[in-house]
């Protein structure tokens, strides 16, 4: 806290964690609001029942909704950094530290997927037209040479319209990888 402690630091703080509880977390968190959020969890009762759980299990002996808490905020915290500060281990720290990192890990993953998703295009799995925007602009930024070859596939309407879309959808796969075989070292995305 001592970091914080002359930035104005702001702390979202919240006990037992009741669905609006979590709500009203996740909406500060959205807006940048916090630069700490604090999950409290710790009542006697649920001490003893992770205590119970970590002499059956060594693995376990931490708050089982802390997955669920730390799935909802933490889009929101790793975007605007927002600490994350919790006593959900409650028997078990260590378990519940490995918890929340492998849930962490696995959003990250998710989201990197679902960037990368959004920049491919399905059919062909060719970057899209957003990729190919991004990569153009950060190659004119740089001041470097750009070289854009344009193909276009002349009178595919009558391709699909003579043999139908799923003959259609394999000639523009067939094309997009005779493209990338041919373009290897250069940037092949599906514009249209």
């Amino acid at each position: 806290m001592g970091a914080l402690a002359g930035k104005g630091a702001s702390i979202c703080s919240f006990v037992g964690g009741t669905a609006e509880d979590t709500r009203s977390a996740i909406e500060l968190a959205e807006q940048g609001a916090l630069h700490c959020l604090v999950f409290e969890c710790l009542a006697e009762r649920t001490i003893a029942r992770e205590n119970s759980a970590k002499v059956k299990n060594a693995d376990k002996g931490y708050t089982p909704s802390l997955h669920e808490r730390l799935r909802l905020v933490l889009p929101a915290c790793k975007k605007n950094n927002i600490r994350i500060i919790t006593n959900m281990g409650a028997a078990n720290p260590i378990g519940g530290a490995k918890a929340a990192r492998k849930e962490a890990k696995e959003l990250r993953s998710k989201l990197e997927e679902a960037r990368d998703n959004a920049r491919r295009d399905p059919l062909t799995d060719l970057p899209n037209r957003r990729a190919f925007e991004e990569a153009y602009g950060a190659h004119s930024a740089s001041g470097n040479q750009i070289m854009v070859a344009v193909c276009d596939v002349d009178h595919f309407k009558s391709v699909n319209d003579r043999f139908g879309h799923a003959v259609g959808d394999r000639v523009l796969k067939a094309i997009a990888n005779a493209l990338r075989s041919a373009c290897v070292g250069h940037l092949v995305a599906r514009h249209g």
